[in-house]
């Protein structure tokens, strides 16, 4: 089992603890579901995380917090990195044709990098709304909500 240093709230010793579900080979990966929150937009984001690390120091965090999965430090913590026009995230999935209301997000971000008007509606994606629709309710039945 992979396992990371972490130091205790009164900073007086260091523990190891599990940072994977499961045990980790060479020829695996694990993939956690993830369901995150943020103050960036309203809904939900969903997909997949590869991930059996630690991202620490972290003061601006893209999400909120994971209904699902391993956050930057802890289980169902914020998730990312966001300052200015730098967004990042572990989540896959793939995150865009999963997420249209993180798309548009996106597409609005780079309008106004630009300096150009953002159209009022953007396009309907019926399919990937609905892929994420399938998703979203799949994964919220998986966290008990």
């Amino acid at each position: 089992m992979l396992t990371a240093a972490l130091q205790r709230a009164d900073a007086s010793d260091e523990v190891d603890a599990p940072i994977c579900p499961k045990k980790v080979t060479m020829a695996s990966i694990v993939m956690l579901l993830s369901m995150c929150c943020t103050s960036l937009w309203d809904s939900p984001v969903v997909g997949f995380m590869n991930k059996c690390s630690v991202t620490r120091g972290v003061e601006t965090p893209l999400f909120d917090r994971l209904s699902l999965g391993l956050g930057n430090q802890v289980e169902h913590g914020p998730e990312g990195y966001a300052s200015g026009n730098v967004l990042g995230t572990h989540i896959t999935g793939p995150v865009l044709v999963k997420n249209p209301d993180f798309t548009g997000f996106l597409i609005r971000r780079l309008f106004e990098a630009k300096g150009w008007t953002a159209p009022e509606a953007l396009p309907d994606l019926p399919y990937e709304r609905e892929a994420y629709e399938v998703t979203l309710k799949e994964l919220s039945a998986r966290a008990g909500g």
